[in-house]
């Protein structure tokens, strides 16, 4: 038909264009080009087995490809944001003197992620919170900081809390608003964070000098900072009820190599509970 026709030619128009923006490495454009793309493509599902059609689909995988390959590219140059130490010296040193939003190029590539579908989406979000958590991995677990009495732990709220101010800084709006990725970020800090308590309460179940006061302190430093973080992180959620608050021993939001991340619409864990409910099961002898 005329309309087929037409329409076959804005594909061709388009693939050629998706095909030029994306050696150019205009990331803006092919986020708008594979849209049109998309859809144009949908309208000839039906034609799959015709040769030109198929030939055009396979183009546009192949440049969907090396798109997804740019994009990640892109993002490998961005380092640790967090501080490099847990002594409060380091945590209180001043964000570096680097542009402020210097990373604001990326928000395209982020534009081009989404166009792209869930994959590639959820694994820049898996690799940025992995790389940026990679520094808190080395510095508590070490002799140093692995007590987890209540100056350890704020020393730990308070990394946390300059990582933040740091990916605020150099990356203000360039990830999109429904990736969460702070929040993501949050949680996974928070799972680590519990999986060093749960470790230290097993450890220390039954032992007497685990005294109520200690313990009570520790337990008010998670509740103050899971309020703290939850009016931070989840002050805009829809239906906060509908949230999953049940507590995991196993990393929340980051898929291991090889398996395949949840689509969208996964249902994020609550904040508040998170820490605090560890301490549930050492609390019996202290209530009166």
């Amino acid at each position: 038909t005329i309309t087929g026709l037409k329409r076959l030619h804005m594909l061709v128009t388009a693939v050629d264009q998706l095909q030029e923006v994306t050696n150019r490495k205009q990331f803006k454009d092919a986020a708008n080009l594979l849209d049109a793309v998309h859809q144009l493509l949908s309208y000839f599902k039906p034609y799959d087995s015709v040769p030109r059609i198929r030939e055009l689909r396979n183009r546009v995988e192949r440049v969907k490809k090396d798109l997804s390959s740019q994009v990640e590219a892109s993002f490998q140059n961005v380092g640790q944001l967090g501080p490099t130490s847990g002594e409060v010296a380091s945590i209180s040193e001043p964000i570096s003197n680097k542009i402020k939003g210097q990373y604001y190029h990326l928000h395209d590539a982020c534009l081009v992620a989404d166009a792209l579908g869930q994959t590639l989406k959820k694994h820049l979000v898996s690799t940025f919170c992995r790389q940026q958590l990679s520094t808190y991995d080395l510095i508590f677990h070490s002799i140093e900081y692995g007590d987890m009495n209540p100056e350890s732990l704020e020393k730990r709220f308070a990394w946390f809390r300059k990582l933040i101010n740091a990916i605020d800084f150099h990356f203000e709006a360039v990830f999109p608003q429904h990736w969460q990725v702070q929040r993501r970020l949050c949680l996974n800090f928070l799972d680590k964070t519990r999986e060093a308590l749960l470790e230290e309460l097993g450890r220390n179940e039954g032992d007497t000098a685990q005294e109520v006061k200690p313990l009570l302190k520790k337990l008010q430093k998670c509740l103050s900072f899971e309020k703290e973080a939850s009016e931070k992180f989840e002050a805009n959620l829809k239906n906060p009820k509908q949230a999953n608050n049940k507590p995991t021993h196993s990393p929340i939001l980051l898929p291991k190599d090889g398996e395949d991340a949840n689509e969208d619409g996964e249902v994020l864990p609550l904040i508040c509970g998170m820490l605090s409910s560890v301490f549930d099961p050492y609390m019996g002898p202290y209530i009166a």
